[in-house]
């Protein structure tokens, strides 16, 4: 370790040269002095101390003054007032352990720098929690080596190499503790690949755990690549979807512990379908 280190700052001297004096032991007088490499910056360009000189500006310069001509009155298409929180991102839930932390008590402080950034200027922030991986999500008590979240990679099944994933609540709780500190609301997964045995626990636990900043579960990711990816028969269509979401819906009604039963969102679509193929089965309206 020694060795590495000696090696390390080595090399992080260029070839600057400068004056050195060199003093012997218990002495003042000094034996002489001469001329050496001095210490050049190597490091993180974000510790760099170095000034940069700006070069001149160009001859002839470039203009500094600008017209910008304004409208005046009523501009056409302009949507109704948004909040300044109203775009949002998204994060795979695979990668939630990497992005948010690794548990509770471990929070990516880069994370929390950005959403307190966002939330100075727009409020508040949305995230989605989702994707792929929340297909196949089961919530658990407990994994064998403690982690929040584990993938099963001998479990791949589809084109996408997605993992199947187990989790606990540690998760959720990680969540909340982000929405204390930064204002974060979130938008979560429901799995959809067993419609004849609803994860309802994870609606529960989610709904129990983060309160007011859980606003909104969405049923199914991609729904339109199902039959493409194996996971339904080539005739999945736009009504198959809608009748497997009214089952989802009819499960969470029946369930006392999933107190908001108007969280449920859909459908996430990856282009295939359109919207309006999903409007006309009566999806919204039914």
């Amino acid at each position: 370790m020694h060795l590495l280190l000696v090696h390390s700052l080595f090399f992080s001297f260029g070839l600057v040269r400068a004056a050195v004096t060199a003093y012997g032991p218990h002495v003042q007088s000094p034996f002489g002095t001469t001329t050496a490499a001095s210490a050049s910056y190597t490091g993180s360009a974000s510790y760099d101390r170095t000034v940069l000189q700006p070069p001149p500006p160009p001859n002839p310069p470039p203009p500094t003054q600008f017209n910008v001509d304004l409208q005046t009155g009523d501009v056409s298409g302009v949507s109704i007032q948004q909040q300044g929180s109203f775009f949002g991102f998204s994060i795979e839930f695979s990668v939630t352990t990497q992005v948010l932390g690794l548990n509770s008590s471990f929070l990516q402080v880069p994370f929390l720098n950005l959403m307190a950034n966002l939330r100075q200027r727009g409020g508040s922030v949305r995230v989605r929690v989702g994707g792929n991986t929340q297909e196949t999500a089961t919530l658990v008590a407990s994994t064998p080596d403690g982690a929040a979240l584990e993938k099963d990679y001998a479990g791949i099944t589809d084109p996408t190499a997605t993992p199947p994933l187990v989790f606990t609540n540690e998760i959720i709780k990680m969540m909340a503790e982000i929405s204390a500190l930064t204002n974060v609301y979130w938008y979560m997964g429901m799995p959809f690949n067993d419609t004849q045995h609803w994860r309802l626990q994870i609606a529960e636990v989610e709904e129990a755990m983060l309160g007011n900043y859980l606003i909104g579960l969405q049923g199914g990711n991609e729904p339109d690549l199902y039959s493409r990816h194996g996971h339904r028969p080539d005739s999945y269509s736009p009504q198959d979807y809608t009748n497997e979401f009214g089952l989802l819906i009819d499960a969470m009604n029946a369930d006392s512990n999933i107190p908001n039963k108007n969280l449920l969102i859909g459908p996430n679509l990856a282009g295939v379908w359109s919207p309006t193929d999903i409007w006309e089965t009566g999806f919204a309206t039914d």
